[in-house]
């Protein structure tokens, strides 16, 4: 029997047609070639940029013999920006795992835009968390609990309550749906938090009686409504001010966009601008150290103890001889250093004052939640010395 290669399958009108499991990129502005320039006088522009972004904070320190870095009852007001903590800048990261990622393009070549696949979705639905689902990537699910997700080992700091670290293979590589939420030690717990919320909803509020996918599909669609919550109603405002948050999100309901145009509109495209350029304000709020907890604090094995009073963020120290050094990412979450989120983020109550376990609560009262640094055009030197500084296991 034979059958026309070209005739429509029987039933296929019928099927519903599921969203593009991906995005794509595209531009709000017209190719360099249109301003006169070539891709190597920009590059070369870029250095330069580049250059004067760097703060070197640790070596103007030492020029001056200031090698002590500020503790954590300490502020440094001409480097941080007290109205953002220091959590927001981790959340910002999370964000932007959830809503962009270019594994194919290279910075040694020119790219189109227009012909680059956006491996996430630009919908804030926490495509970076549930991977793509229960049945297509069932190892970062519990199969002894179906419709939650598998947690690792509890790094939990005395007395608090439990911080799981992400599940892990047996090479301690993290399973979960982005593998650029392990690049250090606090995007990599904010990610377990979001795990542990949807468990928490899953079990909470969903009917137990229903079927598995059922219960799953409920919780994911509200943990997505209380994600994007809390993007616009409270990292957006925190970012850009109130006012201008009002002005773009206008009480109509339809955002008052300017460039911005979909095209074909069923399909939202992440502008280049936005996500190579714009979106990068956040890595001038990295601070070069930060206190996790009560008892993580102050400077661990393997760094100059006379320098750091915080846990650097990056260092030249290896993870493998000293887990306790920095807040290298890929690998697992030192025993003890489970974040107490009072220490990034308002609204959560802190630890007692004598708690602290610094030398400077004696006479200070410790300043929480960190503060974020300055959204400005310098960068910390962890930031400037990271490609020859993380050493990943």
């Amino acid at each position: 029997m034979t059958r026309a290669h070209g005739r429509e399958l029987r039933g296929l009108p019928s099927v519903s047609q599921p969203d593009a499991p991906f995005g794509r990129f595209g531009r709000l502005f017209g190719p360099p070639e249109q301003y006169g320039e070539r891709f190597e006088e920009f590059a070369e522009a870029l250095a330069a940029l580049a250059e004067t972004m760097i703060a070197r904070e640790f070596d103007e320190k030492d020029k001056k013999g200031e090698k002590r870095y500020p503790t954590i009852c300490e502020e440094e007001l001409e480097d941080e920006n007290p109205t953002i903590p220091a959590g927001y800048t981790y959340l910002g990261q999370f964000i932007d795992h959830d809503i962009s990622f270019d594994p194919v393009s290279s910075l040694q070549a020119e790219n189109d835009p227009n012909a680059l696949e956006d491996f996430r979705t630009p919908r804030l639905d926490l495509d970076s968390l549930y991977g793509r689902g229960l049945a297509d990537q069932p190892y970062l699910y519990n199969q002894d609990k179906l419709g939650e997700f598998l947690l690792g080992a509890d790094r939990k700091a005395a007395g608090r309550a439990p911080r799981p670290d992400v599940p892990r293979n047996a090479q301690n590589v993290a399973l979960i749906g982005d593998p650029r939420n392990d690049e250090n030690l606090i995007v990599v717990q904010l990610h377990a938090l979001f795990l542990r919320f949807h468990n928490a909803i899953f079990n909470a509020l969903t009917n137990r009686h229903q079927p598995t996918p059922d219960r799953f599909a409920e919780a994911q669609r509200l943990v997505r409504w209380h994600y994007q919550w809390i993007v616009l109603h409270d990292f957006l405002p925190h970012i850009v001010g109130e006012t201008m948050a009002n002005k773009v999100l206008n009480p109509n309901g339809q955002p008052n966009l300017q460039r911005y145009r979909i095209f074909p509109p069923p399909y939202p495209f992440m502008p280049v601008e936005f996500s190579v350029a714009a979106y990068r304000f956040g890595h001038s709020m990295v601070r070069p150290t930060y206190a996790l907890n009560q008892d993580v604090v102050g400077p661990a094995e393997g760094i100059d103890q006379e320098r750091f009073n915080r846990i650097p963020l990056f260092t030249a120290d290896s993870p493998r001889l000293f887990p306790r050094a920095n807040l290298n990412g890929f690998r697992p979450i030192p025993p003890g250093w489970g974040i107490d989120w009072s220490f990034f983020f308002k609204g959560l109550p802190p630890p007692a004052r004598q708690a602290v376990r610094h030398a400077c609560t004696a006479n200070a009262v410790p300043v929480l939640p960190q503060p974020s640094y300055r959204i400005d055009t310098e960068l910390v030197d962890p930031l400037v010395r990271l490609s020859s500084r993380v050493d990943p296991i």
